[in-house]
C-alpha cells in the first residue's frame, strides 16, 4: 500500500513528520508509534489527513473475520494515546480498487 501511495504522490513516512497535512504511515511503522495495538492482520497503515486518522485495511475480496478486540485496539484510547487513535477507516475490498483509492485521496 505504501508503494502505491508514493507512486501517486502521497508521501509515506516511518514516523510522524513535523507538519504535513496528508501522508501515509505503513502498519509496521505505526506499530512503533502505537506499540500497544494488537495483531491486526488486514491493517496496512494509517492515513494522516490533518486531524483525521483513518486506518487503512486491505480486505481482499471482502471476506474476512473481524477481530473485534484486535481491530478495536486501533480505535480506543484504552490501548494507547488519543493522538494515535484511528478516527475512521478505509476498507479496500478489491484488488484493482487499491489504485483507485490511492488516486482519489489526493
Amino acid at each position: 500500500m505504501a508503494v502505491l501511495m508514493e507512486r501517486n504522490d502521497l508521501p509515506c513516512f516511518g514516523e510522524r513528520p513535523d507538519g504535513g497535512e496528508l501522508y501515509f504511515i505503513p502498519s509496521a511503522c505505526w506499530r512503533n508509534i502505537a506499540p500497544v495495538i494488537l495483531a491486526t492482520t488486514r491493517f496496512t497503515g494509517m492515513l494522516i489527513a490533518g486531524k483525521h486518522r483513518p486506518a487503512v485495511y486491505d480486505i481482499g475480496n471482502g471476506l474476512m473475520e473481524w477481530q473485534v478486540r484486535e481491530e478495536g485496539s486501533l480505535f480506543y484510547t484504552r490501548y494507547g494515546s488519543y493522538e494515535a487513535k484511528a478516527t475512521g477507516m478505509l476498507l479496500i475490498c478489491h484488488e484493482d480498487a487499491r489504485l483507485v483509492v490511492v488516486r482519489s485521496v489526493r
